[in-house]
């Protein structure tokens, strides 16, 4: 996990996270910028009326971008139930994506937990990200 998640801050967000710091410290600044990048994602889908349709954590980049593109559609009128997945239920639909992308988060803020658990202080500043979330 710590290799993927080196991986990752090194390529997704090696122009934010000072590669020197500690992995903890790293660990928090991550998960704050993937919080800004995945807010901003889901405000702008909605701006344009853009449903992602099965916006589960497998279709939730950590780098903040949208990674599978289907099922998916553009609202011809607002529809806050509009779900272009006929499969899709209502928790993926266009009003619900906030929603999701929290879900999605909290999957992510889940997964980190294991890199922190020596450092109680680090876990604690990781919950209370996880709870500022909000798009």
């Amino acid at each position: 996990m710590k290799k993927l998640v080196l991986h990752l801050i090194d390529r997704e967000y090696g122009d934010v996270i000072d590669q020197s710091l500690e992995l903890p410290e790293k660990v928090l600044l991550l998960t704050e910028q993937f919080r800004d990048r995945l807010t901003s994602l889901v405000a702008d889908w909605i701006r344009v009326g853009y449903c992602q349709g099965n916006f589960n954590s497998d279709n939730c980049a950590a780098g903040g971008f949208t990674l599978d593109y289907g099922p998916f559609g553009f609202c011809d009128n607002f529809n806050p139930l509009y779900q272009p997945w006929t499969g899709g239920g209502h928790h993926y639909s266009f009003l619900n994506q906030p929603a999701a992308a929290e879900r999605n988060f909290h999957s992510f803020c889940s997964a980190l937990r294991p890199l922190l658990g020596a450092h109680q202080d680090y876990l604690l500043k990781l919950g209370e990200i996880q709870r500022d979330f909000q798009v």
